[in-house]
């Protein structure tokens, strides 16, 4: 008995040592193809620390067994050579990172076969046809970058069962057709580059599902259509690109919940009407929309404090003034017809002369954007809820139990069926959040017979004081909102 214990014993170790060489073994064999020199010997384990060295263009890591779980390859110029099947020998494989080495040739299709892939990298090669269509089988993987090649054809469906990815970039390459209606089930995306394809067509309802994202690149495509006022449910997004596509219309005022919003440019389109009100973009700091036909800029410019770069240079029907906050210093602009009050701004432009208009339904009448909903859907006689002074309905049902925003102003909902934003936060609840332990009569609007504000949402300022706007009227900002 105990004679077969040990045997049973030595075999367990003979087989785990054969398992665990196995992958320096198959690695060796890749090696091989592109010529590399191999730093340990062959039908050991060594390679698991023969590459640790992050100066090295190769990092290999491996597990506790003394499996492989990471390849790190790039920078090889490995010019005209396919990715070898062999590192799908490699099942237990967690990152595959092969960026920057020339490769040729298609995807392997028995890539889908590594289950426990997390990262797959593919950047900066020469891949050719199709992504392939079961890359959903990856359903572990968390970021897939396949940026800078020359994939063709659409967007797998399948791609929408890859549930824990958080990172999708297939930037620079030949793809078209629409956005896939299963990326709807992205419910942990943070990260999504489309940017540099032929990609066309309105976007879809499947995008705007996804409201965990941060950065957006949807640019140098052909999606066309207007921008939809869905686009204000990207709460968390810091990044927004969407020049040099064929989207036309208004600029919807939605983008305005879009509150943590650092970047963000809409050149090179075919936009127009009034700029709305962006004084809740607290965090923006780069502004780009040339080249469209915008005619107006709010004043509500003045109020964002980190603000360093506008460009509203070709838009031919332009005029007016931008008011600027202290921080911005690139201002680039058609000097003959636009203006800069504030700011610090250098180069070619012009300063404004003469006061500031006093009238402040004149200096920022599109804020009154936030009202533009048609009117079948907002009831404003129903003041259960505090949205309704600025024109927006109270949230019913089911928009009432997810909070896609929260500001100020309460927390927002989203009304699917009516495309309407809508108001959570109670009227009472609001108002005594403002006016708890404050006097109520404090404001000094009211010699000018304009009531004064609830509320502290600051829409335009002029040489008597901060204006708000609440149940569609002008209303003073009261002192207390600047302690």
């Amino acid at each position: 008995m105990y004679f077969s214990i040990l045997l049973l014993l030595l075999n367990t170790v003979i087989i785990g040592g054969l398992a665990a060489s196995q992958d320096c073994n198959v690695l060796a064999e890749i090696f091989k193809e592109y010529g590399l020199e191999t730093y340990w010997e062959l039908g050991t384990n060594e390679c698991c620390n023969a590459y640790k060295d992050f100066e090295y263009p190769i990092i290999i890591n491996c597990n506790q067994d003394n499996q492989i779980i990471k390849v790190h390859m790039a920078d090889l110029y490995l010019e005209n050579k396919p990715i070898s099947q062999k590192f799908c020998s490699l099942n237990s494989l967690i990152s595959l990172e092969l960026m920057n080495n020339g490769f040729s040739g298609t995807m392997p299709a028995c890539l889908t076969s590594l289950t426990t892939l997390e990262y797959l990298n593919l950047n900066d090669n020469d891949i050719s046809g199709s992504i392939l269509s079961d890359i959903g089988k990856l359903t572990n993987l968390k970021e897939l970058q396949l940026s800078k090649n020359s994939f063709s054809g659409t967007l797998p469906e399948s791609l929408g069962k890859l549930k824990s990815l958080t990172v999708l970039y297939v930037d620079a390459n030949d793809l078209e057709g629409s956005i896939p209606n299963s990326f709807a089930y992205l419910d942990n995306i943070k990260s999504l580059d489309l940017s540099k394809n032929g990609f066309s067509g309105n976007l879809p309802s499947s995008l705007f599902s996804l409201t965990t994202l941060e950065h957006l690149y949807l640019n140098n495509n052909e999606f066309s259509g207007s921008i939809s006022e869905d686009i204000g449910v990207f709460a968390a997004l810091t990044e927004l690109d969407l020049k040099n596509n064929d989207f036309k219309g208004a600029i919807p005022s939605s983008i305005n919940f879009l509150q943590n919003l650092e970047w963000l440019s809409l050149a090179n389109n075919y936009l127009s009407g009034e700029f709305p009100s962006i004084e809740k973009l607290k965090y923006l700091i780069y502004l780009d929309v040339s080249n469209n036909d915008i005619r107006s800029m709010p004043t509500s410019l003045k109020a964002l404090p980190y603000l360093a770069s506008i460009n509203v240079t070709k838009n031919n029907n332009l005029v007016g003034e931008l008011n600027l906050g202290k921080e911005a210093e690139e201002c680039l602009m058609d000097t003959s017809k636009v203006c800069v009050r504030g700011g610090s701004c250098k180069g070619n432009i012009k300063q404004c002369t003469g006061n500031v208009e006093e009238n402040p339904t004149d200096t920022t009448k599109n804020n009154n954007n936030s009202s533009n909903n048609s009117s079948n859907e907002i009831n404003t006689d129903d003041d259960s809820c505090w949205a309704f002074i600025y024109g927006y309905p109270c949230c019913k049902g089911k928009s009432r139990n997810h909070v896609y925003a929260e500001d100020a102003d309460g927390e927002w909902g989203y009304d699917i069926n009516k495309k309407s934003w809508c108001g959570i936060s109670s009227y009472e609840e609001i108002r005594n959040k403002y006016t708890k332990g404050k006097e109520s009569d404090d404001c000094w609007s009211t010699k000018y017979g304009y009531s004064c504000c609830i509320g502290c949402t600051n829409f335009a300022t002029t040489e008597e004081g901060s204006w708000g706007i609440e149940r569609d009227n002008w209303c003073g900002i009261p002192s207390y909102c600047k302690q």
